[in-house]
Order: C-alpha cells, then structure tokens, then sequence
C-alpha cells in the first residue's frame, strides 16, 4: 500500500497547527523501573558529554553552521512537543561513509551526510530525527550503561561528569571481564519507532514520511510478512520492524496520521544541495601562544599513486595521497590541483574536458578543467556498502561488490541496481578467505571494468563470469573466448579490442575483437598479475613485474619496451610520462629516446610517514615518506636536502645529522652523517646487522643462531655510533621482549602470558601474584647505569584494550591503546595516574605536561595527574608529529599539510 494515498488535504499550516494541539504523547515514553537508572537527566547528558569525547578522537564534525541550523531548527521543533527534561538537546551533521544516523544519552543526535542524501523533505528527516529521540527519552542508554557498570564495576551511584568520566573510563579498561545481557535491540528500535511517530505528529510533521524513508532505505517494498513466514522464520527483521510501525501508525488518533508534508520541498533541496557540496578542506584555527608557523618550503610530496594521458593527449593527471594534479602535456605545467586525499583513481571524460573520481565512501565529482572548477558533486546512497567498486568512464554507473559478497551495477543518479548476481565470489577454501581477512580485506577479490564508451559491463572471478550490456540494459551473450579472460586480468584496448591474462596459459594470452572474439594476436603475459589499458596506442601496462612494479608491452611485438621504477605510469603512442626516483614528473620520447619535459610538482599533504625528527631547538627538521626524505632548516624555511627513504634520524643543533638509510640497489643499508652542506659521508655499514637506530644510539640484535625468527637466546646491545663506543648490553636466554630506547632510558614490553615475563616476574614479588595471562609488563631501565628505574604491570583485563605504543620521561609513562585513548602511570608507584581520549601522547616531566592529539586536529595539554583540559588547541589539519621543547617551555607541531608550529606554552593567551 502506498503511504502517499494516505495524505490528507488539509491546508498545510491548519494542520500543523491543529496537530501539535490534539496529538498525543508517545506511549512508548514510561517511567524508568527504580533502579534501573542510576542517572539524573544532567547527569544523563554529562555521560553523552563524555561519550562524545571519545567519538571526537575519530568523527569528523561538519562545523558549518548554515548546514547545522537547518537540522537543528527540525530537531528542536520536536524536542518542543516531547515531555520536558533537562536533557541537552544536539543536533549535528557529520561525516560517516554509510546512512547512519546516531545519538548518544542526554540528547546530542549525530546524523550522517549520506542521510541527508537519502531524505526527500524535511519530514522525512523529522522522522529520522525524531526516533534518534526516541532512543534518548525513552532513556534506553542510560539504563544500558547503568547496567554494564553495575556489573562490571560494582556501581552503585554516580556523581559529577568528572566521577562518570572516571567511571565510563574505567568501564572500557575491563569491559571483557564479564559479560552483561542486554534489552534486545529490536524492541530498541520499536520503541523509538513509536515515539517518533507520535512525536511527528505533535510537531506537525508527517508520520508517514519516517515509514516512506524506512521503507525505501530497507528495501521492504511494503512487505511485511505474515504469520505463514514468521512460522518458517523467513520474515526478514527490516519487514518485522516495517509491520510494528505500521501498527503504530494505525494507532495514531483520527487527523494525527493524516497530517500533510509540511515542508518547503524547494528550500529543503537547496539545503541538501548545500550539504553534499560542503567540503571542508582546512579547520577553524585557535593556537593560543603560537610564535612560529612556516608552511614547509619545497614540502615532501608523497609518492604518485596514477599517472594518466588525456584520451586527446593534451593533458596529464598526476594523483597522489594529497589529491589530483591536472597538467598540460605541452608545455608540461600545472593546471590546478584539486585537494582530495580520499580520492580513488580518477580519470578524464571521454572527451577530455572533465577529470572524474568517486571515493571509497561513493561521492562522485566532475571538474571542469577549463574553468578549474568542480560542476557536480552527488553522493550514492546504499543500503549494503561496497568492499569494491569501479566506477564507468562517463561516472553514471557503478560496479559494486557487496559485503555478502554479491555482484551489482548500480545507477549512480538513483542508487538503484541496474542487475545483480548473488554469491559472485565465493572462497575456494577456509585458506584463502583466512588470507583475505588477514589482508585487512584490501586485496581485489572480482576483475571488474567497463568498456571506454560505458556501453559494456564485465566482471569475473575464477568460477564466475557477467556481461552487461549498459545501453540495451540486458545482460550480455559474449563468446567463450572473452569470458575466459575474465576469470584473472582483463582490460579494453578501446572500444573494440579486448585482452586478458589466460590463468592456465598466461604465456599465449589472447588480445580479441570485443565483443566478438576472434583472435587479433598473442601476448606473454606470465610475468604480471595485472593489464591495464594505455590512454592511446597499441601497447598494455603490465603490474606488477617481477622485479619492478610497472611495465609496458608493445603488442605488436609483443615484447617489453619499457620499465618503471615507481608504480604510475602511462603511454600515449610514443610518448611516456613516469615518476622519478626525487619525485619529479617525466615525459619520455621512445621514438628519440629521450626525455622532453619534466616539472616538479609541490602541492601535497604527508600521507605514510617513516619518520618524523626535530632538532632541539627546532631549527632543523626531517621527514621521510616511503620512498623519499627531505631535511629543512626552519629558520630559514630551506630545504637544505632531498634524500632517498630513510628509517631513522637524528638532528643536533650544529647543523650535523645522522640518518639510517636502507639497502637501494647496489647501495649497500648503512648509516649515514649529515653535515648540512649537502656532505653525506657513511659512517657505519648495517648490511650484516639487525638493528635500527634510536636517536644517537643504535640498537643491535644479536641473535645465538641462524633463525632469525626464533626469537630465543638473544643478546641486545645499545651502541652510541658517533663515538662507535657500546652503551649497554644483556643477554635475553628467552623471549626476547619489544624495545624502545628513550630519553629516559630504555623500555622493555614483556606480554605477562610468556615464560619470560613469568621470570621477569620473579623479580617483583608484589606483581607476580597480581598478573593475569593478557597483562603486559613495561620496565624502564636506566642504560648509563644499568639499572631498573621503573615498572609497570597493566591489566588488561582479558584484552579489553591493546598496547600500541608507549613513551617515558622522568617518573611518567604514558600508552597510546586501543579506542583511541591514552593511560599514563607512574614508574614508580606502578599506579594509573589517568585515562584520557586522544592519540600519540607527548611527555614531559619536567613540567609535568601532557600533550595529546585528535585524528580532526585538536590538540590538547594536560597537567599530569590531572584529568582536566589546561590548554585546547585547534589546527586546521591533523597533527602529524608532535614534542616538547627540552625545557618544556615550547611545543612543536608539524601538520598533515606540511606546515611547521612552534607554541609558547608559557604564554597566558
């Protein structure tokens, strides 16, 4: 039945009006069990204040405040007909990749971009507004949490948002240790189902609109099962909750049900409209005692991830982790850079006029390279996300894998499948789908592509294969010749050339006539595991070779004529355009054999850093990236040098460095000092060690054996290189434990469950008794004295958080764990002296600071042992790199954006 036969006909302000008057209070909104509850509606909303700290640490906020009072405005007007409260109401738009929409106690509501999206007027969102309400009034959190803290920690009363900070804290430490039963989910969602029906209806928002947008979203089409599937349990939840919703909407008095849209569908599409196009590229600033902040002259660029020509050859895209670099052919320079560091490859329009991309999260832009600008931005909205996905050339279709593994085309303009085959990919053994797993779920699982003109579909695995034929929108009949190369590899040489990798002969791999098949010639394929299309000319990229990462194969000859050092690259005819080893773009002739441009690009932004070093009195700095380093002098904002990749680094003040430079070519790993003239003089060879250097020290592994990987009967030795004199040394007859030589001395990280540990154990009667097998022991040990200076047992508490990174100055020891926070303990007492949210914490004892950061650019300063924020920094991008002036009196900050900042912390404003 459609809910739109249902409307009334009232005239749109009478009804509004008459609803808010008339209509009646949830029924679902009962007063809380005693006991149940153990929060205060404040302190309700100081416990979503805090759960709100931890989401800061990961969650982008859109701190727009044209887009925000729009939703706020809806949300408010229905907080104004639910029972008063002291609850904080919040209404905030972020950015999710999935439709999601959130809330959290005490009345903050998270609403994810994509749902604006999916939302036709604004009662629909009202509806989607009003059931994250219903979560809230309905208390359902609150009781949930009341629970978990009762059982997990014996709580009986909480106090002020310090005491539930502390609480809340204390709960995500121990979590694991006993389970708790909670309220089922579905009656969750039926009760906030119920109160935002009735609650829409008291706001003079249409209820059916909350049941249209649910309905269209879930894919219910309507159905809703009947006692026939509930028998047989093949009613599906989405038509469960579709049918309680439709009981709740019957029970809506006479006049509450039959409310109209009330919304301005013109002004709600230009407000939607608004949303999709925001993208925030930099913060709002706030850095209170900055005295230096230098954008890094001639920054480090990452490396280029797609080179391509222009299917009219007169432009080339560069992309990299930054964004898409637009550039003329000839003259080789830059157009514009369009800053998009989520971009998957993007590619140029069909008629070279446009560069077209989409990210991970399906939104989909069009710049014009004309005009330099972007002409159109849209965001597909689906109900089941893709693991992969491809995207047509004219950026209308998209090819999606789904997380159940099944095969979709999917219009881009309307979200809605065009075809689909379920179970496409299936494992061929427990094995492979443990590898994929293992692989983080990265690795390409279908070959999936569309012909140049977006007329043809095809996609394969190695036990299935489609065609689809986009224009006549029917699936397509292809000869058996074609559809055996769709098992591995293929790629469309043009509209009417096809080829592949033959799995079971890759050495005769065919290149046909598309879409009839015959045979044009024969490739050997063998050395590669991937084909990819040139922008123009009878030639295939080859990906990756053996010892090499890209290649180019003239098919006429079938023979290779190019190899690339770096991973993009492409040709048109004779023309070769690739990536240097220093990072600079070069177009090559292969006819004359020579290169006839190159230009050096400098937008960027750090993606995967190795190493970032600074000097003590933050005039010199290093970074290095996987496949380059560079080395600045900040006072003069110069980059004194650009190296090659380096895997550690140390800066003194008299302009002398020290780096750690790995095995390349013939060049054999070995240390390296820097004397800031361009001087780079080796000064200790690393082809036989296993060791990795640590400021002015180097630590050396030296194992008892010839099995590396046995990691028993090894003996560590610090050694300072400048002076080629040893430092400290112990044998370790067991395992060997994870090490960090620091400021402060050097730490040893022993998981509590190993025979090593348990005999370290042995050493401190008072924890022995105390650890559990999932505990991890940190001891901190003097080296110029060879003595233990500190310990520390952390519980665990069977593996409710990991450790990911720890740091140690003076008598403090902070760790960076799992859920984005920080505990910090004292070395001395063995005590947890705080729990904070936050990332990569910086110490200094001295003056007993803290400094964390957040992944959207907060940085905040504590007093250690003290919970409380002292000092709230905002940068524009994320923090990359962070330390403390020797005195403590200075912080350095190095950003995402390759811009440098010194703050006076001594500074009052």
């Amino acid at each position: 039945m459609k809910f739109a036969n249902w409307m009334g006909v009232w005239f749109l302000l009478g009804a509004a009006v008459w609803a808010q008057s008339t209509c009646p209070l949830p029924p679902a909104i009962q007063p809380i069990p005693p006991g149940a509850n153990l929060f205060s509606e404040t302190q309700e909303s100081d416990l979503g204040d805090v759960i709100a700290e931890r989401l800061a640490t990961d969650i982008t906020v859109v701190n727009e405040e044209s887009l925000n009072a729009h939703l706020r405005e809806i949300g408010q007007r229905i907080v104004h007909y639910l029972p008063p409260t002291q609850f904080r109401y919040q209404f905030v738009l972020i950015e999710l990749p999935g439709v999601n929409a959130f809330s959290l106690p005490g009345g903050r509501v998270y609403v994810a971009r994509k749902l604006v999206v999916l939302a036709q007027n604004d009662d629909e969102l009202a509806g989607i507004l009003a059931h994250e309400l219903g979560h809230i009034v309905t208390r359902q959190a609150a009781v949930e949490v009341t629970r978990d803290l009762r059982a997990v920690l014996g709580t009986t009363q909480v106090g002020d948002i310090h005491d539930i900070r502390d609480k809340y804290l204390r709960y995500l430490e121990a979590y694991r240790r006993k389970s708790v039963k909670h309220d089922s989910e579905e009656s969750h969602q039926y009760s906030a189902d119920q109160v935002a029906l009735f609650a829409m209806a008291r706001a003079g928002y249409a209820p059916h609109a909350y049941v249209d947008i649910w309905d269209r979203f879930q894919e219910t089409h309507g159905h809703t099962g009947n006692w026939v599937s509930d028998l047989f349990g093949t009613t599906k939840p989405s038509e469960r909750r579709l049918r309680e919703m439709l009981k709740n909407f019957a029970a809506l008095p006479a006049g509450c049900a039959e409310i109209h849209p009330a919304s301005d569908v013109p002004v709600f599409q230009k407000w939607q409209a608004a949303v999709v196009s925001y993208r925030a590229t930099k913060l709002a600033e706030s850095l209170p005692g900055l005295v230096f902040r230098k954008e890094l002259a001639d920054p480090l660029r990452p490396d280029i991830t797609s080179l391509k020509f222009s299917p009219d050859g007169k432009y080339l895209l560069a992309q990299d982790d930054g964004g898409i670099h637009v550039l003329t052919r000839d003259p080789l320079a830059l157009v514009f850079f369009i800053d998009a560091p989520e971009a998957n490859r993007a590619f140029f329009s069909a008629d070279s006029r446009s560069v077209i991309f989409y990210t991970s999260a399906l939104r989909i832009e069009i710049w014009d390279i004309a005009t330099q600008k972007r002409t159109s931005v849209s965001e597909m909205v689906l109900r089941d996300p893709c693991i992969q996905s491809t995207l047509s050339p004219d950026g209308k279709f998209l090819g999606c894998l789904h997380e159940d593994f099944s095969l979709a085309l999917i219009d881009v303009a309307t979200s809605v499948p065009l075809a689909t085959k379920d179970h496409f990919y299936e494992f061929r053994s427990y094995l492979s789908w443990l590898l994929y797993v293992i692989s983080d779920r990265k690795s390409d699982l279908v070959s999936m592509g569309f012909s140049p003109d977006s007329h043809y579909f095809l996609a394969g695995t190695q036990s299935n294969s489609f065609a689809f034929d986009v224009v006549q929108r029917r699936e397509a009949s292809l000869p058996g010749s074609i559809k055996k190369l769709l098992h591995f590899s293929f790629a469309f040489l043009g509209n009417d050339r096809f080829v592949g990798i033959d799995y079971y002969s890759a050495n005769k791999s065919p290149v046909l006539r598309f879409p009839s098949g015959e045979k044009i010639t024969e490739l050997p394929l063998s050395s590669a595991t991937h084909v990819l299309a040139p922008a123009h000319g009878d030639s295939v990229l080859l990906w990756p070779l053996k010892e090499n990462p890209l290649g180019i194969m003239d098919i006429n000859k079938a023979q290779l004529y190019a190899i690339f050092k770096r991973n993009a690259g492409d040709v048109y005819d004779n023309f070769m355009v690739s990536e240097r080893l220093d990072g600079e773009i070069l177009v090559f002739d292969v006819v004359a054999k020579k290169s006839v441009a190159s230009v050096h690009l400098v937008q960027s932004r750090l993606g995967g850093t190795r190493v970032i070093s600074v000097s003590p009195s933050f005039n010199l700095l290093a970074v290095s990236m996987p496949n380059r380093g560079a080395v600045w002098d900040l006072s003069r904002n110069a980059r004194l040098t650009l190296t090659r990749t380096f895997m550690g680094a140390w800066l003194a003040d008299d302009h002398t460095s020290y780096f750690d430079f790995p095995k390349f070519e013939e060049t054999e790993r070995s240390l390296v000092r820097y004397d800031g003239a361009g001087n780079m003089v080796p000064i200790h060879s690393l082809e036989k060690e296993w060791a990795h250097m640590s400021g002015p020290f180097l630590i050396i592994n030296r194992p008892a054996h010839e099995n590396r990987l046995e990691r028993k009967d090894w003996t560590i030795e610090i050694q300072d290189y400048r002076s080629n004199s040893p430092v400290w040394s112990r044998r370790f007859p067991k395992e060997i434990p994870e090490l960090t030589l620091q400021s402060a001395g050097l730490l040893l990280q022993w998981p509590a469950s190993t025979d090593a540990a348990r005999d370290e154990l042995q050493q401190f009667p008072e924890l022995k008794g105390q650890a559990e097998k999932d505990d991890v022991l940190i001891e901190l040990v003097n080296v110029q004295k060879n003595v233990l200076a500190g310990k520390v047992l952390v519980h665990t508490n069977k593996n409710s958080f990991r450790v990911y990174r720890a740091v140690a100055d003076g008598d403090w020891l902070a760790l960076a764990i799992s859920g984005d926070r920080v505990l910090v303990y004292s070395l001395a007492t063995g005590e947890q002296t705080m729990h904070l949210f936050g990332l990569s914490p910086a110490l200094h004892a001295g003056t007993r600071q803290l400094a964390i950061s957040t992944a959207t650019g907060e940085l905040n300063l504590y007093e250690l042992g003290s919970p409380q924020v002292k000092r709230e920094y905002q940068f524009p991008t994320s923090v990359a790199y962070k330390t403390f002036s020797s005195d403590g009196k200075r912080l350095f900050v190095l950003t995402r954006d390759q811009t440098a900042y010194i703050l006076d912390l001594t500074a009052l404003h």
